[in-house]
C-alpha cells in the first residue's frame, strides 16, 4: 500500500452478477487482474449491533492505480449491509473504505456524528471491519479497515498485481 493510511482506499459496488461484473470492469474500464473469494466470510459477524449469521458473499477484488475496486455478490438471503442495499433497490456503490491509523477512535468519532455502526466482523487476515451508516449523509456506507499487517498484505496483493497488469488472466480464483 502506497497512501498514507488516512486516504481513501477502495470503492465497492454490490452487484448480483459478479462474472458480468469482472467482465464490464476489465473489458470497459481496464481494471484488472481481479482476484475471486468465493464464500467470503467474516468472523462473528454483527448487523445493525446484533450477532447474525455469515451471509454467503462472493468478492472480486483488483486496484486501479492506489484505489482498491470491490466487487461483493450476495449469494443468499442472509441479513446484512449488501442483502440491504439490493432488498432497496439498488446496486452499484456500496461503500468506500479507509483504514485510519486508529480504528476504535474513528468508530467513536463517527457514531458520535451520529453514524451508527451497520455491520461488522472480523477477518481472516487477522483485521476487523466495520460499515459505518453514511448512507442518508451521503449515499453510501462509509467502511473502516483495522490496520494490520494482514490487510496490508491483502491490499498489496490486488495492487502489485494491477500495477503490470497486461490484460492477461483477468479472473484469478483463490
Amino acid at each position: 500500500m502506497r497512501q498514507p493510511s488516512s486516504a481513501l482506499l477502495q470503492v465497492a459496488y454490490v452487484v448480483t452478477d459478479i462474472e458480468a461484473a469482472v467482465r464490464t470492469w476489465t473489458q470497459t474500464m481496464g481494471v484488472g487482474p481481479f482476484f475471486i473469494f468465493e464464500n467470503f466470510a467474516l468472523i462473528e459477524p454483527k448487523y445493525r449491533g446484533q450477532p447474525c449469521p455469515t451471509p454467503n458473499i462472493t468478492i472480486a477484488a483488483s486496484h486501479s492505480g492506489g484505489v482498491s475496486i470491490e466487487l461483493i455478490c450476495p449469494n443468499d438471503e442472509t441479513p446484512s449491509v449488501y442483502r440491504e442495499f439490493l432488498d432497496a433497490g439498488r446496486v452499484g456503490v456500496h461503500h468506500i473504505a479507509t483504514m485510519p491509523s486508529d480504528y476504535e477512535a474513528a468508530i467513536t468519532d463517527f457514531e458520535a456524528r451520529g453514524h451508527a455502526v451497520a455491520f461488522e466482523g472480523g477477518l481472516e487476515v487477522g483485521a476487523r471491519v466495520a460499515y459505518m451508516d453514511t448512507v442518508a449523509a451521503i449515499g453510501h456506507f462509509t467502511e473502516f479497515f483495522e490496520d494490520t499487517p494482514g490487510m496490508r498484505e491483502l491490499l498489496a496483493l490486488t495492487e502489485d498485481a494491477a500495477a503490470d497488469w497486461d490484460g492477461a488472466d483477468p479472473i484469478r480464483h483463490l
